[in-house]
């Protein structure tokens, strides 16, 4: 990742000392190195940074199959739709619509190619990037019932919220 945080200039210089933290399995703890770059991955796929991406699949990407990259598109292409609808469904206030359901295929989730906790951590940090409460809560409850500790869950969101930061650097710079 030297390339990005060689772009990033004075004015960020809190996102790239962040970076440096966030991606690393000191500092986001309970995440495997494979997982801090999925999310990671996940996030800037949500974010449509491509700068971002191609460093992260050129850096790191031997640490993804085939599934893998499966599972993390499949987790960013199934939330810009979920995040979307739920969010309406949270932000509306009408208990009718709220009552309905989703009338939305969501088949991926049967079978997204890789485990279920890193399928739920990428569907969360990209629903952190999306701004969806039901979303984020549904995904930290998920989890929890994988037994996922939460300090893993704050590193999901730490990394999201960083990723957010400099995807907003990079463009800004």
């Amino acid at each position: 990742m030297e390339n990005i945080k060689n772009k990033i200039q004075e004015f960020a210089k809190d996102t790239k000392l962040n970076l440096s933290s966030v991606l690393s399995e000191e500092g986001a703890q309970g995440l495997t190195q494979k997982e801090i770059m999925g999310v990671a991955l996940s996030c800037a796929l949500a974010l449509k940074n491509q700068e971002i991406t191609n460093e992260i699949l050129q850096t790191f990407g031997d640490l993804f199959s085939d599934d893998d990259l499966y599972g993390i598109k499949a987790s960013v292409s199934l939330m810009a739709m979920n995040n979307i609808y739920y969010r309406f469904v949270h932000l509306c206030g009408n208990e009718s619509i709220a009552k309905m359901p989703a009338k939305l295929r969501m088949n991926v989730m049967r079978d997204p190619k890789i485990s279920k906790k890193e399928f739920e951590m990428y569907c969360l940090s990209v629903s952190i990037i999306n701004g969806c409460g039901m979303c984020i809560a549904s995904h930290i409850h998920s989890l929890q019932k994988l037994e996922t500790s939460d300090e893993a869950v704050q590193s999901v969101a730490r990394i999201a919220s960083v990723i957010n930061a400099l995807d907003q650097a990079l463009y800004l710079s």
